[in-house]
């Protein structure tokens, strides 16, 4: 390329390959423009959009005769000071960018600033292996051990978590306890956060924790109590109404679980927040709207922090292969295109009865290939990038008795799946799908799990949904 064909491509102007329009929405004539990797969120008119084709044209840059000069006099001339004004805006937003901007190049550098950040780190800590709850679609059951976190272990992760807060100095600290059921070793999650809430507090770190329960432990004297080391909040699983849910997650002598938990849930849900989170198939979806009216009925319909909800999906088989049977999604999914429509009902659903449900415009960051500060430790201290392949060594990237980690740590890390995507515009947000859900495609984790009939037929409507809602 030629010095002046290189400066003419400095100044041309082109639309960045992240962007969408989706027309005559939210009125007649309006286009609502969204920016995959910048979030940015733009209501324009049509004249705004001529005008985004026009500056975007490669035409315009090519004058008459071959000259640099002649291109950058048409350029200047070309923009109003509103124009300017209004090119700057779609500049800001990466809507528009510079011709030779190389797409490919910034996101990778983007994907690294994301990948690298010490600026917090999420630890999952699974307190035990065991359950109080016989589910049939529990995504542990081929890995189940009648293994809990001991105390000599549980001094050693908090070591651990010391030195690995002391190595990439985060501002925040935050802990997740999962299982199994955790609140089946609360031992252990006493003795871990009230060392480590000390130990952080004393150096400056924001420390909390939270946890994953199945709800059926989660009484007051034992939230109150780790409340004062930090405790924030609890996710706990409905899995719709009373008659639905104990058919669904009963306890291991087969009775049923609802009513205690909404007990437990009234109980402290002034303590802490509380979000309810359910797993979703055919089987349960009518039961939702009679779940709704027994929290109302409770009083805990204005209580709740959060709504979450994902579909199961098929297990690992014996060899990491999909088998027949269900899971609970533990993984980063879309929703699958043959629950969909349900799917959305159920969100619309959940948003007119005034719960809060988490924007679907965001930018996925998998543990295994694109967020280095996001670790899970299981009870026997084997440490895991990703709670979905908990139990399985072949996913183990070290142990907390161990000084680093092995280099199965660096192969996840540096995988960049997204690099077999080409151009898809969904990319920043997909990021070449979750690893999970590419291990139950393909019986390869390294593969992509493309999403894209999700993103193109039910994306939009979830992101018009929450723009309606003011979330976005």
């Amino acid at each position: 390329m030629s010095a002046e064909a290189d400066r003419l491509q400095e100044i041309m102007l082109k639309l960045s390959r992240y962007t969408l329009f989706y027309g005559d929405y939210p009125n007649p004539g309006e286009y609502l423009v969204f920016h995959t990797r910048t979030m940015a969120v733009l209501v324009i008119n049509q004249q705004v959009k001529d005008f985004i084709d026009s500056a975007t044209n490669p035409d315009r840059y090519v004058p008459k005769r071959d000259s640099l000069s002649l291109a950058r006099e048409k350029k200047d001339m070309d923009f109003s000071s509103e124009e300017l004004d209004c090119l700057n805006a779609l500049k800001d937003s990466g809507i528009i960018i510079e011709g030779n901007v190389d797409e490919n190049k910034v996101l990778e550098h983007w994907f690294n600033q994301i990948k690298y950040q010490n600026k917090s780190l999420h630890l999952t800590i699974l307190t035990t292996y065991q359950c109080n709850f016989a589910c049939p679609y529990c995504f542990e059951e081929r890995v189940k051990k009648a293994k809990s976190l001991d105390e000599e272990t549980a001094l050693r992760m908090v070591e651990w978590i010391k030195k690995q807060v002391e190595q990439k100095q985060p501002k925040s600290l935050r802990i997740m306890f999962y299982g199994g059921e955790p609140l089946m070793n609360p031992k252990a999650i006493m003795s871990i956060s009230q060392e480590v809430s000390q130990w952080a507090k004393g150096r400056g770190t924001k420390f909390s924790f939270g946890m994953i329960t199945n709800g059926s432990l989660a009484r007051r004297d034992i939230i109150a109590e780790m409340a004062k080391s930090g405790l924030t909040g609890l996710r706990v699983t409905l899995d719709g109404d009373c008659a639905t849910h104990d058919k669904r997650r009963p306890y291991l002598d087969g009775r049923g679980s609802f009513d205690a938990i909404i007990k437990n849930i009234s109980d402290i849900v002034d303590l802490v927040k509380v979000d309810i989170s359910h797993n979703v198939d055919k089987d349960n979806l009518d039961s939702f709207p009679a779940l709704y009216d027994a929290l109302e009925k409770a009083g805990l319909s204005k209580k709740i922090n959060n709504v979450i909800f994902a579909p199961v999906v098929a297990r690992f088989g014996e060899q990491g292969a999909a088998n027949n049977l269900s899971v609970e999604m533990v993984g980063c999914h879309t929703l699958p295109n043959e629950l969909a429509e349900d799917l959305l009902k159920l969100r619309k659903e959940i948003v007119q009865r005034g719960y809060r449900v988490d924007p679907v415009a965001v930018i996925g960051t998998c543990p295994m290939t694109h967020n280095n500060s996001t670790l899970v430790i299981d009870p026997y201290g084997d440490i895991y990038k990703c709670e979905a392949f908990v139990g399985r060594e072949q996913f183990i990237i070290g142990n907390i008795r161990e000084a680093n980690f092995n280099y199965r740590d660096i192969e996840f890390v540096t995988m960049d799946p997204w690099k077999q995507c080409g151009d898809c515009v969904y990319l920043p947000m997909c990021q070449g799908g979750c690893r999970y859900m590419a291990q139950l495609k393909h019986s390869d984790y390294t593969k992509i799990a493309c999403d894209i009939d999700y993103y193109r037929k039910v994306f939009p409507k979830l992101l018009k949904m929450d723009y309606e809602r003011g979330v976005l």
